[in-house]
């Protein structure tokens, strides 16, 4: 999975990067407002596209743009762009673009996204000029963020504004915007105002990481508010007016797709980085947004992707993400969904013959039910070249079986039950947390032979639930019995108090599933 180990190293950089530390080693806020002095950047040849259509919010849909804005007032609980606890983006529409982009609090971050956001998101450039109009708009929204909590010590207005820097307008707007440090003051709460949510709004449309509220480490939570800066306001308008919203979308879109990081050609940099993110991003909303006029010009990027696999050296793989231009597997997924008829047949043809377990899996989504036996034979090709031990529960074994079962349902349990034959205590361990994400009605049946085994492999439970000590091995057994309890409710099985405790449970569970007892 080399792929995955220098995304988390990038991932870990940046953050290095962002987030500053005082002479005494605790993190202090650093502004994060002027993007534009690193990383370069430039523009490859960028496409020329005429819409050919109109599109523009008809009366009936002007009407309901208006009241899907009056009623961001309701909102009273945190979502991508305006959160305290994480700093992450998404495309609403899309599931699964849901994307950390900074620091986070381990915690449940109560996101919910109102139907609200989700249809303005979706008007996409036809609600542009209303949320335009709507940023300085002082209605406060029910979303208090305060320092009720003890995680947050610092609460304090910016005006981070963050953009492409081979985007030449986006550039000049950044450039003249007062730099907003912090002062050294902090606040004890803020009401999140409507205005906020239209600014992170319009950030998703546009492919901007606009965030009104976001955390930072350590315990430090930013608002950039367009309500309380007006200066901000005044930049974002200046960005995204124009008089065709429409065609100003598709030209900036277009941009960010041209992008291209200035690199040795020989790593993955944050330039690279960068670029290949503004490029994902932008396919992935010029195929939402504008199919008719972007279909072809993304299908014929497909086309020319190189997808095989690259072993485990990672100059292979670096050599091979530089010459695509893009991290291959990030491009594919972010169009794969598309259902232009040309992207989708480039997306099936890398899905029949990627070597790559990533790239296949990014495509799958792309592949129709119809093709149900390509799909099943190709995942199991890959299953069936794994290595009896991957060294841990969440490998490519992990990856091809909960995609094989959310997409395959009833026709992958033969797979499931085959993957378990004679298998390795890491097979057991995987099949415990593969049917914690799908097929779960199969816990009982495929891992009841697992609530004997008592192996250990390392991992810990606390005795005392709420304590970190004292502390004891997790067995397979108990990890199935976990498993299976998830699946069903009559089934109780709790991970506390000594294995003896944990046995005395596992006992009663075998004899209610030998009993059929439902």
């Amino acid at each position: 999975m080399v792929g995955q180990r220098l995304t988390i190293f990038v991932w870990l950089l940046c953050g290095a990067m962002a987030f500053g530390a005082d002479s005494s080693g605790s993190p202090t806020p650093r502004n994060r407002s002027r993007p534009f002095k690193e990383p370069s950047l430039k523009l490859g040849t960028v496409p020329v596209v005429k819409l050919e259509r109109e599109i523009v919010a008809s009366p009936n849909e002007v009407a309901e743009i208006k009241q899907h804005i009056d009623h961001l007032a309701k909102i009273d609980r945190p979502d991508f762009g305006f959160s305290s606890t994480m700093s992450a983006t998404t495309f609403t529409p899309l599931k699964g673009s849901e994307k950390m982009e900074g620091g986070f609090i381990l915690t449940n971050h109560r996101i919910q996204t109102t139907e609200d956001v989700r249809a303005l998101v979706q008007f996409g450039s036809r609600a542009l000029p209303f949320l335009l109009a709507a940023l300085d708009d002082k209605t406060p929204t029910k979303l208090v963020i305060d320092d009720k909590s003890s995680i947050v010590t610092v609460m304090y207005f910016s005006n981070e504004l963050w953009g492409n820097p081979a985007n030449t307008t986006e550039k000049a707007a950044v450039d003249v915007l007062p730099k907003r440090d912090w002062n050294g003051e902090t606040m004890s709460s803020y009401t999140v105002k409507v205005g906020d949510v239209c600014f992170a709004i319009i950030g998703q449309i546009v492919g901007r990481n606009y965030q009104a509220v976001r955390y930072q480490p350590t315990a430090i939570v930013i608002i950039n508010s367009p309500v309380q800066d007006r200066a901000l306001a005044k930049q974002v308008r200046s960005i995204w007016s124009g008089a065709n919203p429409a065609q100003h979308l598709l030209d900036s879109l277009l941009i960010d797709y041209s992008t291209e990081g200035i690199s040795d050609g020989n790593s993955l940099d944050k330039s690279y980085s960068v670029a290949s993110e503004f490029q994902t991003g932008a396919a992935m909303r010029l195929l939402y947004y504008f199919p008719r006029e972007a279909g072809d010009l993304v299908a014929k990027r497909l086309a020319q992707l190189d997808v095989r696999a690259t072993g485990e050296g990672i100059t292979n793989y670096v050599q091979r993400e530089v010459s695509n231009g893009v991290r291959t597997k990030d491009f594919i997924k972010a169009v794969s969904w598309s259902g232009v008829p040309s992207v989708r047949h480039e997306v099936v043809k890398i899905f029949k013959k990627t070597t790559d377990v990533e790239l296949l899996l990014a495509a799958l989504p792309g592949v129709d039910l119809d093709e149900t036996n390509s799909i099943y034979m190709r995942l199991n090709a890959f299953l069936e070249t794994l290595p009896s031990d991957e060294n841990g529960p969440f490998g490519q074994g992990y990856d091809l079986l909960v995609s094989l079962g959310m997409k395959l349902g009833d026709n992958a349990k033969s797979t499931f039950t085959r993957y378990l034959k004679d298998g390795s205590l890491q097979r057991w361990r995987t099949m415990s947390q593969v049917l914690r994400k799908t097929q779960s009605q199969w816990a009982v049946e495929l891992l009841f032979p697992a609530l004997s085994d008592k192996r250990e492999f390392g991992w810990e439970y606390a005795l005392v639930p709420g304590k970190n000590e004292p502390r004891r091995p997790i067995r397979v057994c108990d990890e199935a019995a976990e498993t299976i309890s998830l699946s069903r409710s009559d089934l109780k099985f709790q991970m506390a108090g000594e294995h003896e405790n944990l046995d005395r449970q596992i006992a009663v569970m075998r004899q209610r599933i030998s009993d059929g007892k439902p």
